[in-house]
């Protein structure tokens, strides 16, 4: 009689996962305004409809742009939904180009200290 010896081995996988902070802001709030200049990223959730504030960049813009224009202007948000943006600062840049995009219009500027990109 021949023995068959299973040996049962186990992986344990753990998962950490980085958390973001997720904000629900107004429309014309930028990530100056909300104080968020020492984050790296963060989620901002933009109600319905909003249009307001002002903007200065393309796909990089000041942080004193507001964050749900900019999505708007980069066609990752749609107006009459809302929804979450990822929002990323980044270093200041030597200027800024504005172009209108998507319906909405964003300035030229010239240097600023701070910025931030959406996904």
């Amino acid at each position: 009689m021949k023995y068959i010896h299973f040996i049962l081995i186990t992986f344990s996988l753990i998962v950490i996962l980085k958390c973001q902070k997720e904000i629900t802001v107004s429309c014309t709030d930028s990530p100056k305004t909300l104080k968020l200049l020492d984050s790296q990223s963060f989620i901002a959730s933009c109600p319905q409809n909003c249009g307001g504030g002002l903007l200065w960049g393309t796909d990089i813009y000041t942080t004193d742009s507001a964050i749900c224009k900019a999505g708007l202007h980069t066609g990752l948000l749609d107006r009459e939904k809302g929804g979450s943006l990822k929002v990323t600062l980044l270093p200041g840049q030597n200027s800024y180009s504005g172009k209108e995009r998507n319906g909405v219009k964003s300035s030229d500027w010239g240097s600023y200290s701070s910025s931030f990109k959406l996904e």
